[in-house]
């Protein structure tokens, strides 16, 4: 018995009396009649292993025990369709064959090779059990109820489920937290939602820093807050560079107005802003943050940097005036 895989045989499957749909697949998975093309239905076929069994007859097709996690839709070529769980469907498949062998026992001749159907479901069965797919099927179906449901507006929470099913074995995906961030402050945001922003923009920042900069942007619409120094500093040097420098000034003064510890990352965020002042042609402001960093860092190695800069603004001032 070896490993078969449907995809070559799309034909065979499409001349079922009803069709069959796993929801397993993650981003592509759905009822065809949905208009969905080629390549997308090609998807669940390459997704779906199942072991052809060479015992006799016509073989056995046997759906692995992962598909016993799923729900199967059931469409009889209507417009309604209507979910069921799959153990059910694959139950009443197996009856019936088994049925069909105590039969042909009896004497009652049919002309299919049941026992030949039965051995290879229990082969392909018991297969998938010591291959464990049961784990990866709990795996896909956390998988694609996170993507599917939690941008739903209704029934969103069992999509929220999903995602933190994932992230006990996925602690560092960011795609997880920023789906649980997005869904947890659909309708006002949550100490729980800022926690899981928060998670994915320190994620990010070290894979993907221009998305990391765009998520903040979204984080600070709804929070109006910043984050700790070393990540807020680093996130204010790319807004400025691929978003915009106002908000950019916006977050580092949010940052320098709260009480955080004297620390080299809160120097850079004072020089930092002057410096995007001064390109915003505000002067006055660069000037007032400049002595302010003199005050506060009185001991700091750009010292005489800002000294230089006050100097200069006071130059210009007296001269304007």
């Amino acid at each position: 018995m070896g490993l078969w895989n449907l995809r070559g045989r799309q034909d065979w499957l499409e001349g079922l009396p009803f069709s069959l749909f796993s929801d397993w697949d993650c981003r592509k998975s759905g009822p065809w009649h949905d208009g969905r093309d080629l390549h997308e239905r090609q998807s669940f076929y390459s997704n779906l292993r199942c072991f052809w069994s060479g015992l006799g007859g016509y073989g056995s097709l046997s759906l692995p025990v992962l598909l016993l996690q799923r729900k199967i839709v059931i469409s009889l070529w209507l417009p309604i369709r209507f979910q069921i769980p799959a153990v059910v469907v694959l139950g009443l498949w197996f009856l019936k064959d088994l049925l069909g062998g105590i039969d042909s026992i009896r004497g009652i001749y049919q002309n299919v090779a049941f026992w030949a159907h039965v051995g290879g479901f229990a082969a392909g069965l018991a297969a998938c059990m010591y291959l464990r797919y049961g784990i990866e099927a709990r795996i896909e179906k956390a998988e694609f109820i996170a993507e599917t449901k939690t941008n739903q507006r209704i029934g969103y929470g069992e999509g929220m489920q999903g995602c933190k099913e994932l992230l006990e074995k996925q602690p560092k995906n960011p795609d997880l937290h920023l789906k649980l961030a997005r869904a947890e402050s659909r309708w006002k945001p949550s100490e729980e939602a800022r926690r899981h922003y928060e998670t994915a923009i320190r994620i990010l920042l070290n894979i993907d820093p221009r998305k990391a900069a765009e998520i903040f942007d979204e984080y600070w619409t709804k929070y109006l807050t910043v984050m700790e120094p070393r990540y807020q500093v680093s996130l204010s040097r790319l807004i400025c560079k691929h978003i915009d420098r106002d908000l950019a000034a916006k977050t580092l003064r949010a940052l320098i107005d709260t009480s955080q510890p004297p620390d080299l990352f809160m120097e850079r965020a004072y020089l930092d802003l002057a410096k995007i002042y001064s390109q915003l042609g505000r002067g006055d402001l660069a000037h007032y943050v400049y002595n302010k960093f003199l005050q506060k860092f009185p001991a700091s190695r750009y010292r005489q940097f800002a000294e230089k800069k006050v100097g200069r603004g006071t130059q210009m001032t007296s001269l304007q005036g």
